[in-house]
């Protein structure tokens, strides 16, 4: 199966540790990978529906679509699957202002609404998610071995639970 990954970009943290760390076991496992980052997508979004006609299944990272948007993806891909590690229904918490905006969650509403799987980094996205979707809970996972120990003496080890 060929897949299009639409992500933030090769340098957000979040698309590298929920999408690009992952796309050498989808090649290992036969597949094919397309990766796009918003931007270009966006920019050049008859491109990206291009690119899509050609695919099994597309994976949107984070971005909240116009409904417009949904429905030209949705009628040329058979498979959709949208990823959300931050709580990207609501502004910046780190910005003055209210937290909650009408908008971002009807976009977030609309789009978890729109596709055949949602995945969320976490029980809080999860509880902001409406029920009756295809969703799981996948923390976002880091290959601790990719990483040396502070001490010097081989890969940084995971903090036991507590």
């Amino acid at each position: 199966m060929k897949g299009l990954f639409l992500i933030q970009g090769i340098e957000v943290p979040s698309s590298r540790y929920r999408v690009l760390q992952f796309l050498e076991a989808w090649k290992s496992a036969g597949h094919e990978a397309m990766v796009v980052g918003w931007k270009e997508a966006l920019e050049d979004w008859r491109g990206t529906l291009l690119r899509a006609k050609d695919c099994g299944a597309v994976f949107l990272h984070r971005k909240r679509l116009s409904p417009r948007k949904i429905r030209e993806l949705r009628n040329r891909v058979a498979r959709v699957v949208y990823d959300v590690d931050d709580a990207v229904m609501f502004r910046d918490a780190l910005k003055p202002g209210r937290a909650k905006s009408l908008l971002r969650q009807w976009r977030y509403n609309r789009t978890t609404a729109a596709v055949d799987q949602v995945i969320v980094g976490n029980s809080f996205i999860a509880g902001h998610t409406r029920k009756g979707h295809n969703l799981a809970i996948l923390p976002t996972l880091i290959d601790l071995s990719r990483y040396p120990s502070p001490t010097g003496r081989g890969p940084v080890a995971a903090a036991p639970p507590t």
